[in-house]
């Protein structure tokens, strides 16, 4: 992995297709996940959410995983 740049508590990393953002507040780490440019977190969080409606019956959804 390589170290791209930094700016005050933050820190830009590069590892072939993904990046990666460091945010350091107060002892925490706050991680950033690109992949070919595209935020990684946002369609596993969609998809957690569509996963539990299903479970309790909410509404039918149907949940297309590729």
């Amino acid at each position: 992995m390589q170290e791209e740049k930094r700016y005050n508590n933050t820190v830009w990393y590069r590892h072939g297709d993904y990046a990666f953002k460091v945010n350091l507040l107060g002892g925490n780490s706050i991680v950033w996940i690109n992949f070919k440019g595209y935020n990684l977190a946002f369609p596993m969080i969609i998809r957690e959410f569509l996963y539990e409606m299903e479970e309790y019956n909410y509404f039918r959804v149907m949940v297309n995983c590729d």
